[in-house]
């Protein structure tokens, strides 16, 4: 037997939805360590030559540029120190775009950063002006690293800066 109720008696059924739980699996990558450090305007000050790009081994070229700093050089160079890391530097600088090949060359200074002017003819300067930097240690391969964190950090929005 089939019962038909009248329009007004029909019981309209809702919907409940219980508790929801979300699950968030995030999987691959790798842990970066670096630090962002906001830099007013410095000078690097220091000898300098342009060397062949070598990214395993020391590089003679470098350790040459380091056995010809005269003491006089030195005591000129300990005298404009004044940045962290207040220490010899290694820096180098127009890569002339061979670099991950090893077949090119770039600058490379041995200096201190300071915030003075070079009033000594023997040294050469560079100014760097006013930046955040994104600083990351090296170990393991330089070529490694290179690659990796300058993608990286390309495609997040940071740029490589040209240095005169």
């Amino acid at each position: 037997m089939i019962i038909f109720l009248p329009k007004s008696l029909r019981i309209t059924f809702k919907k409940s939805y219980f508790k929801l739980t979300f699950y968030i699996d995030i999987r691959g990558g790798e842990t970066i360590e670096f630090k962002n450090d906001h830099k007013e305007a410095f000078n690097i000050v220091g000898v300098k030559a342009t060397v062949p790009i070598q990214f395993e081994g020391e590089n003679n070229h470098i350790a040459n540029l380091a056995k010809f700093i005269t003491k006089q050089q030195k005591a000129e160079i300990h005298q404009l120190t004044g940045l962290y890391p207040n220490q010899v530097v290694n820096a180098s600088y127009k890569f002339d775009g061979k670099g991950f090949d090893e077949k090119g060359e770039r600058t490379h200074m041995i200096d201190f950063l300071t915030t003075e002017d070079n009033t000594f003819g023997d040294l050469e300067q560079v100014n760097v002006e006013k930046h955040t930097w994104v600083i990351f240690p090296n170990k393991g391969s330089f070529l490694k690293h290179c690659k990796i964190h300058g993608r990286r950090y390309i495609q997040n929005g940071y740029h490589h800066r040209k240095l005169n």
